[in-house]
């Protein structure tokens, strides 16, 4: 049986963003930046009610221009309740959650920074560890996040598209259904 904590590959779509233009007067997406979810792959596992499910998502600049991270929301997953988003935090160094049970998380131990606030110079790239709750029994996922920057004093958004699951169950060790994760898998596709 597969481990369910490991990154499952083949469900995250990378949204490049590549519209013209870098950021209007209004909300919209901006060039050059480019979001994903665990590197190219999504993550899920089981987790009791309330307790953080956490994912890490990754943001690339290549903008030319310092981008400042403002707030995050979550996407909503088609067909699934969507679970609370309820931290970011910026992951420093190597080392990354791909899928964890606690905040922050502690195996490993990361180093965190604040989200709202983070500056990401031209050409670099930030993982963003995020996290999510479900208060009941059940069956959640979210397509990944939608991220406001600002960039030159003007707003826009971007969307770091993963389809990742978080199943709530009444007792950890308990494994999600397989059938779960092909609703999961079947959303992504049909989406990408």
């Amino acid at each position: 049986m597969r481990d369910r904590n490991m990154v499952r590959p083949g469900l995250a779509v990378i949204a490049a963003v590549s519209l013209a233009g870098l950021v209007s007067a209004c909300s919209g997406q901006i060039s050059g930046l480019v979001g994903n979810i665990g590197a190219g792959s999504s993550a899920g596992s089981p987790t009791t009610p309330g307790r953080p499910e956490d994912y890490t998502g990754f943001l690339a600049n290549h903008t030319g221009r310092v981008v400042i991270l403002k707030s995050a929301e979550l996407l909503p997953a088609e067909g699934f309740r969507a679970p609370r988003l309820v931290h970011e935090a910026i992951e420093m160094g190597r080392v990354f959650a791909t899928s964890d049970r606690d905040w922050p998380p502690t195996d490993p131990k990361l180093p965190l920074r604040n989200f709202t606030g983070y500056r990401i110079e031209p050409g670099r790239e930030v993982k963003i560890l995020y996290s999510v709750v479900g208060q009941k029994l059940g069956e959640y996922a979210d397509a990944g996040l939608r991220v406001t920057v600002e960039v030159d004093g003007g707003r826009g958004t971007v969307d770091i598209i993963s389809y990742a699951g978080t199943c709530i169950v009444s007792v950890l060790g308990h494994d999600c259904p397989e059938a779960f994760y092909n609703r999961v898998e079947r959303v992504a596709d049909r989406n990408s």
